[in-house]
Order: C-alpha cells, then sequence, then structure tokens
C-alpha cells in the first residue's frame, strides 16, 4: 500500500511539473513569470528520487540558461531578477 502511495505521489508530482514545463515552452509568459515557474519545477523535482529527477535536469538547465542569459541581455540588476536565479 505504502509503495503505491509513493507512485501516486511522484505521479502527481511528475504532472505539475510538465504542466509547468508546457507553460513556460509555450514562450507567452514573462520572463519573471517563467522564472517563477521554474523555480516551482525545481522544488517539485527536488521532492522525486533521483532516477525521475534526471529526467528533468536537462530541461531546468536549459530554461535556467535561457532567462539568465535575459537578464543579461536586458541589463536587468539583481534586485530585478527573481531570487533563485
Amino acid at each position: 500500500m505504502e509503495q503505491k502511495k509513493i507512485h501516486l505521489n511522484s505521479d502527481i508530482i511528475a504532472q505539475n511539473i510538465e504542466m509547468r514545463m508546457d507553460k513556460i515552452s509555450a514562450g507567452d509568459l514573462p520572463f519573471a513569470a517563467a522564472a517563477e515557474l521554474l523555480s516551482e519545477i525545481k522544488n517539485y523535482v527536488a521532492k522525486l528520487n533521483s532516477a525521475k529527477a534526471e529526467r528533468y535536469t536537462p530541461y531546468i538547465e536549459a530554461m535556467q540558461e535561457r532567462i539568465e542569459r535575459h537578464y543579461l541581455i536586458y541589463g536587468l540588476n539583481n534586485e530585478q531578477r527573481p531570487k533563485d536565479l
């Protein structure tokens, strides 16, 4: 029973991650909102076991780089950046 509960929880977490990834990938969010969703994705991934979490690592790294590049291009200072970037 406990194993099934853990599996269900990880499926729900994965659904939350995928939903947020879809919102970011749609490309119609401001970068601050995308950065906030990326932060939420990181929090959800931290709740998964390492085998499942590895699946999301390339996406997180790519989005992190894209968002940071946006802030560098537009010269936004640290106060204007999301806190966890």
